[in-house]
């Protein structure tokens, strides 16, 4: 019986938590209580959200929303048209990527995984360009300037959690550079244009 208390204090204990921690959270993906199959999407104004879509197995867009503008804090999907499967569901903001793993079965769905890829901010100040990227996994990321005939005039390996880094374009002829930074999964571009 001694057991059977601890034990459901212990899952009160939790379920409290997790209750409180989404409730902090800026962004939430749950399930639908209602007996549909559905997904809910919620954020508060905190978090600016810019798209979302939906993936099939085989990587097909099936549903895609830019929802900069919009007022409303929620979104909710009825999946129930969908075939058994898993699904990816991605949200986008300026800053990450975050990707739910989603298996429809055949009387509910169930939420898999949460993925988190964070993006590079770049900030153009004058002739310059900063750059800061949170690097989780601490991988080597690779840093490429080439100009508009796609000439590599600047290259290097950046390591660490945190990169921070200028590229000064002050002393540099009138063109179109593209700067580039690459890790594992992704590459991110952003155009500077001196004039």
């Amino acid at each position: 019986v001694m057991k059977k208390v601890l034990r459901f204090t212990a899952m009160t204990a939790l379920l409290f938590t997790t209750s409180w921690t989404m409730a902090n959270e800026p962004l939430s993906v749950l399930v639908s209580t209602d007996a549909s199959k559905g997904l809910v999407i919620k954020w508060d104004a905190s978090f600016k959200m810019t798209t979302v879509k939906i993936f099939d197995s085989s990587n097909n867009v099936i549903f895609s929303d830019n929802i900069v503008k919009k007022e409303n804090k929620a979104l909710k999907f009825n999946l129930e048209k969908l075939e058994i499967g898993i699904y990816t569901l991605k949200i986008e903001s300026f800053n990450k990527v975050t990707e739910y793993g989603v298996r429809i079965n055949r009387n509910d769905i169930e939420i898999l995984e949460k993925k988190e890829i964070s993006k590079p901010i770049f900030i153009h100040k004058d002739k310059k360009l900063v750059l800061n990227f949170l690097n989780a996994d601490g991988a080597p990321v690779y840093l490429k300037v080439y100009d508009s005939e796609n000439r590599i005039l600047f290259k290097e390996t950046l390591t660490g959690n945190t990169i921070g880094k200028v590229i000064n374009f002050e002393s540099a002829f009138e063109d179109s550079y593209t700067v580039m930074l690459i890790d594992e999964n992704t590459t991110y571009s952003e155009l500077v244009v001196i004039k």
